[in-house]
Formats: C-alpha cells, structure tokens, sequence
C-alpha cells in the first residue's frame, strides 16, 4: 500500500500542479481578450452666455436621404440611403423686449414681442441609421458626413415649408398671454 501511495502521490502532485497552471494560464487569456475600454476627458470652460429665448415649439422629423456623388470620371458614383430623425425648434428672444415695446392703459397692457426664430435644428445621431452605402470606396465617412449636413439643412427648409414660425407665434400667445394677464390682472394684447 505504502508502495503504490509512493507512485500515485507525485502523479497526483504533477496532476493537481498542471490543472493549476492550466487554469492560470486560461484565466489570462480570457482577460487578455476582453476589450477594454479607457476615456480620459479634460473639459475647459469655453465661456458662458445669458439666454433669454422662451422655446414654444418643436418638430420631430425624419427624413429618407439619398446622397450621391457624382463623378466626372467613369467611375461608379458613391451612394449613402440614411434615415435621418431630427428636430427644429422655434423660440421667442424675450432678452429683444424693452420698455418702447410695452404699453400701459387703464385695462389693457399691450406688449409687441419680437419676430420668432428658428433657435436651433439638428440631427439626432442615436435616432438615425445609416440604410445602405454603395460603391463608397475609402470614402464612406465623408460620404455619410455630407449626407448627414445635407439632411440638417433639410430638416430647416421642411420646417420653414410647414410654416414653424406661424406655430411658434401662437404658441407663444397660449402661453404668454393668461401667464401675463394672472400677473397684470388686466388683458393683454400680444403682437409681433
């Protein structure tokens, strides 16, 4: 008995030595192969500006892009299909208003606000989709950059074209108007 536990104790030693090492080895690799990700941000404070625009509206659209360009040589046009989700928002700049705009009588305050703007229209990355990109050889990101800034300008004509800037006047109004009249305690008359 004293025998055989002589042969099988260093078998069971190089066994239980190489199942360690084995798992070791395995554990690293499998960390090895994890991708790991490391960001470093150092964020500078460009400068800070006072905004007094009062956002009464704002659209959600989507639009089907098809950009190509067109080569003047023989060869195939480069071709993107996106999906492109954007918004457009139409905003009032309360900060316009001064005292020559506003004028007091017994029962009525008149107020003249200013012509709406367009505050801002962009693309929402993480809504949209690149569809299809065909023949883009070695320029499919300036082809999809240029498809998505095409997109963008579309979005404020489409908006401009659904008339926004008449929607944001008579948002204003359902907003601006009972805010001013519940604090003036007299009718307001809004215009722009």
């Amino acid at each position: 008995m004293k025998k055989i536990l002589i042969y099988i104790f260093p078998w069971f030693l190089v066994l239980l030595f190489g199942f360690i090492i084995y798992k070791t080895n395995f554990k690293n690799e499998e960390e090895s192969n994890e991708i790991k990700t490391v960001s470093s941000h150092h964020l500078i404070q460009e400068r800070i500006i006072s905004l007094g625009k009062l956002e009464v509206v704002k659209y959600y659209l989507k639009d089907i892009v098809e950009h190509e360009v067109k080569n003047p040589w023989y060869l195939p046009d480069p071709k993107a299909v996106l999906i492109a989700s954007g918004e457009v928002v139409g905003c009032i700049d309360l900060t316009l208003i001064d005292s020559t705009d506003i004028k007091f009588s017994e029962n009525k305050v008149s107020i003249r606000l200013p012509q709406p703007e367009l505050c801002y229209f962009k693309i929402n990355h993480s809504d949209s989709k690149v569809y299809s990109i065909e023949k883009g050889l070695f320029q499919e990101s300036e082809l999809i950059d240029a498809a998505y800034k095409e997109a963008e300008t579309h979005l404020q004509k489409t908006a401009l074209q659904m008339k926004i800037m008449d929607q944001t006047k008579e948002n204003a109004k359902l907003i601006l108007k009972p805010l001013l009249e519940k604090i003036s305690e007299k009718d307001v008359e809004l215009s722009f």
